[in-house]
């Protein structure tokens, strides 16, 4: 089921990645893309610095109710969806995870990101010590929404094999 309740309390959860992703943007300039926008809430928060990010959003509803708020949104997944330019940022907040092929869909967005464009992730860590210490009763381990766990040499190996590198890591919990 990709329609999804998104709580409004993800509103400041988001707009507090964005304030520390918008740190290491390289260019805020340039063509954006946020994959899986949700309701938009990171578009929101960028629009309000004064940067242009699109959104491409699975769900219906999530994708029409970032539209009704004015954003740039297209509904589909990014194997389905022709996205005609290059990016040179493209985010993917929560999002690797829920991926049933991620080496097959990091492979597509290497096609979609420009010549040294940058991608943000954010994914659960599997290494983390709320991780070692809660096991599977760890707030991230909800499947079968979340078809898979990454630590950081996995993540690394997985970014490597599709051409990416990379350069900073940081682990929250």
């Amino acid at each position: 089921n990709i329609d999804y309740y998104v709580p409004d309390f993800q509103r400041l959860k988001v707009r507090k990645k964005g304030a520390f992703v918008l740190k290491y943007v390289n260019n805020t300039k340039t063509p954006m893309l946020e994959i899986g926008c949700s309701y938009g809430y990171f578009l929101e928060y960028m629009q309000e610095q004064g940067i242009k990010v699109e959104g491409l959003e699975l769900s219906q509803k999530a994708s029409q109710k970032a539209k009704e708020n004015g954003f740039d949104v297209k509904c589909g997944s990014i194997e389905s969806n022709e996205l005609i330019k290059e990016y040179q940022s493209i985010f993917l907040f929560d999002v690797l995870e829920h991926i049933p092929s991620p080496q097959d869909f990091l492979n597509i967005v290497s096609k979609k990101i420009r010549i040294n464009g940058e991608i943000f992730l954010t994914i659960p860590n599997q290494n983390s010590l709320e991780f070692k210490f809660f096991n599977k009763y760890w707030e991230w381990s909800s499947p079968p929404a979340h078809l898979h766990f990454f630590n950081l040499k996995s993540i690394s190996e997985l970014f490597k094999q599709n051409g990416f590198k990379i350069e900073t890591a940081i682990s929250f919990k």
